[in-house]
């Protein structure tokens, strides 16, 4: 019984993770990610994604571009793999939390704290699509756990 929220956090981020892998394959490219395929990832050099060039503000985040561009260029160019830097910023959105709320003394209060941090569906959509706030989320929580560890 004294596993069983720890059991339950790690199921938890298991079928989180599972949700939106399963989205990321199967939903459509948003006019945000097919701008920044078509303006950023396709047509401009590594070159130009650093510096900027096109200046085009609105779409352009440089670390997401340079993900999509470099999974791109050995995977292939559908959409899952586009989105595989989202992904795996979810994966570490999940890890560096769970991290973060195990320091509590009581298991039950660490399971509500990864439900709360978690289960926001902003967050799983934002984790889904290849945009550049995924990568900014799962930083986010990475440097609060260090901060934490600190």
């Amino acid at each position: 019984m004294k596993r069983l929220p720890i059991l339950l956090i790690f199921l938890i981020g298991i079928l989180l993770l599972g949700y939106t892998a399963s989205r990321a394959y199967l939903l459509s490219f948003t006019h945000d990610e097919s701008f920044t395929w078509l303006n950023y990832v396709n047509q401009a050099s590594l070159i130009d994604i650093i510096t900027i060039n096109p200046v085009i503000m609105a779409n352009d985040h440089i670390l997401n571009s340079l993900m999509m561009k470099f999974f791109s260029s050995f995977l292939g160019n559908n959409q899952f793999v586009l989105r595989l830097q989202s992904l795996l910023a979810h994966l570490l959105y999940i890890i560096c939390s769970i991290g973060l709320v195990s320091r509590f003394n009581n298991q039950w209060y660490a399971l509500g704290s990864f439900i709360l941090l978690n289960v926001n569906p902003y967050m799983l959509d934002f984790f889904s699509l290849a945009r550049g706030y995924a990568l900014g989320n799962g930083f986010l929580m990475a440097s609060m756990y260090f901060i934490y560890q600190y």
